[in-house]
């Protein structure tokens, strides 16, 4: 039994109702819900009889170190059998860090601990460790992402990793730790038996110099699955010295993150190599490096080669024009593995789309998903986009955002959609500059982005509630539209400006869209334009904080992108418009 409630601002009387529900739910998350230190003597004394309790998270509310010390008592009864604790963004600070101290040797149950977004600083993580290194303390995963740490963490950290052969997963991304802290780090994890199956260390400052070290961790660590190196200054030089303990017979890494890394097309070619090697190696994220079309051809011709069973490729933002679409629209037609191609932002144009669509066209794919956002095509890749959808069996989800798509171009699209014979489940089309237009099948929502295309999106389908006000009202409300064949639902359609105090009370327009699945971690979306950002920022904040968390601790949060406050889980539009 599950209580999991999340971007809801609980009342007095709504409150009463949940207590019961906190004595006797296995798992429970109140996630965001306006909590303060008032709050944590009822979920304390709650805690206390609820022997079944094996989840507990309260990530982003003003608990505080008082308010997360009083929930911590209640877990000091000895019937608790807590697994898993999440107290992300809860305001706490170095000064709380000897009371969790403390219950971490009074936990033998507890596996895995999310600390990130609390400014712990330094001399918190050493009273943490203290309790870490408890013989009690039996924790495998620790998330300690935006903690305000500096390479002083890390000796007390690799301390902890000597001492517990039982730790699975560090994540320690986005802290100053830099070149010391990271060499630190791998001394400890060299030491430690522990199999380590995930390392998650982006933005944290790391250079060339370390991969050395990085290398042989990969190559003693036969356990490690997963390693995320992304915002880091590796170059091309970190990528050669840091590849051969990916070839390693021993090393099994399934997924490389290593976005924004300053790699070009030479350090694409020794990435080849292991592509080529490595079938244990499904995911990939090379997002945000300048390979150009070189690299483009060296990636594309490894996907052919037999050895190379690569399932999920990121190369957004990597300076591709449509020269290498030919080499990609080959890798669509032969590659039996490639299930989720991220390649927006490149300058692919028309006729690098309509290149693409010759591959994917062709009997033999199997891609799943294809993100083509901010490539520069426009309505004349419409038409074979559109008839695309319908020679494609295997295509899911389609991502068409930023482009400059007229009524025409969408109305092909969207006539292919309502075939009986399209078999896409997500069509999206997002405009920065307008909002977003959405048919997709399975009860998706759908955003605006003009009249007119809320007009030929709504006729997709009988909308349940929609509320278009491009022109200061709604256009329609809830029922109306035309029937079509069953699956393909519009569920909701709201423009960006539908989400404004004055249509408060409407039935549906408060509520957050949901976002179970993690929302495509690779790469940061930096845009360009901050006044774009600020003003869909704002209009979304309250439906969408949800995701955001109460305090914006992305580095870059000026003019980032929507920041969700979990690993690496920077979300792109596709991202909180997932249903």
């Amino acid at each position: 039994m599950s209580l999991d409630i999340q971007c809801e601002q609980l009342s007095d009387a709504r409150w009463a109702e949940l207590l019961p529900l906190l004595q006797q739910c296995q798992v429970v998350r109140l996630d965001d819900c306006g909590l303060t230190e008032a709050r944590c003597g009822d979920i304390s004394s709650a805690l206390r009889v609820n022997p079944a309790l094996t989840e507990l998270s309260l990530r982003s509310n003003e608990l505080g170190d008082a308010g997360v010390h009083c929930v911590l008592q209640g877990l000091q009864s000895p019937s608790c059998k807590i697994q898993k604790l999440s107290l992300q963004n809860c305001y706490l600070t170095g000064a709380g860090c000897g009371v969790l101290s403390g219950t971490l040797r009074s936990l033998p149950t507890l596996q895995e601990l999310h600390l990130s977004d609390n400014l712990l600083g330094d001399a918190g993580l050493q009273l943490l460790c203290e309790g870490l290194l408890d013989p009690q303390c039996r924790l495998e995963k620790l998330q300690l992402e935006y903690c305000n740490l500096s390479a002083a963490s890390c000796e007390p950290l690799a301390s902890v990793l000597r001492a517990k052969p039982d730790f699975k997963e560090l994540t320690v991304s986005n802290n100053d730790i830099n070149e010391a802290g990271v060499r630190v780090l791998c001394q400890g994890l060299k030491d430690s038996p522990c199999q380590l199956e995930a390392l998650k260390l982006e933005s944290c400052g790391i250079t060339s110099n370390n991969c050395r070290d990085l290398c042989s961790i990969v190559a003693s660590k036969a356990s490690l699955r997963e390693l995320a190196l992304g915002s880091n200054k590796l170059g091309d030089v970190g990528i050669a010295e840091l590849c051969p303990g990916l070839l390693h017979p021993s090393s099994s890494l399934r997924t490389l993150w290593i976005w924004e890394c300053g790699i070009t097309a030479k350090g694409c070619a020794d990435l080849c190599r292991v592509l080529r090697t490595k079938e244990s190696l499904k995911e990939l994220s090379l997002a945000g490096n300048e390979l150009g079309d070189e690299g483009a051809r060296l990636l594309c011709e490894t996907l052919l080669e037999p050895g190379c069973q690569l399932e999920s490729l990121w190369v957004k933002s990597c300076s591709f024009t449509a020269a290498c679409c030919s080499h990609f629209s080959s890798v669509l037609t032969q590659n039996k593995f490639l299930l989720e191609l991220q390649i927006s932002n490149n300058r692919l144009g028309d006729a690098g789309v309509q290149e693409l669509c010759k591959g994917l066209g062709q009997p033999g794919s199997v891609l799943r998903v294809l993100w083509l956002g901010d490539c520069d095509m426009s309505d004349s890749s419409c038409s074979s986009l559109a008839a695309t959808l319908l020679a494609n069996h295997s295509l899911r989800e389609l991502d068409l955002s930023n482009n400059c798509l007229g009524d025409a171009g969408v109305l092909q699209l969207v006539e292919s959609v309502r075939q009986p014979g399209c078999l896409l489940e997500q069509l999206v089309y997002v405009d920065a500059l307008g909002g977003v237009a959405r048919a997709a099948q399975g009860g998706r929502r759908g955003l605006g982005r003009t009249q007119a295309h809320a007009s030929l999106l709504a006729s997709v389908q009988p909308v349940r509630h929609l509320l278009v006000r491009g022109d200061g009202g709604p256009a329609a409300g809830p029922g109306g539209g035309e029937a079509i064949p069953e699956g393909h639902l519009l569920r909701r359609f709201l423009s960006l400006l539908s989400l404004d105090d004055r249509l408060r009370g409407t039935p549906g327009a408060d509520q957050p869209l949901p976002c179970p699945r993690p929302a495509y971690p690779r790469f940061e979306e930096k845009r360009s334009d901050p006044l774009i950002f600020a003003s869909i920022f704002w209009t979304l904040y309250k439906p969408l904080k949800h995701f955001l968390g109460r305090r914006g601790s992305c580095p870059s949060w000026g003019p980032c992108e929507l920041c969700w406050h979990q690993r690496r889980h920077h979300l792109t539009w596709h991202g909180f418009l997932t249903a």
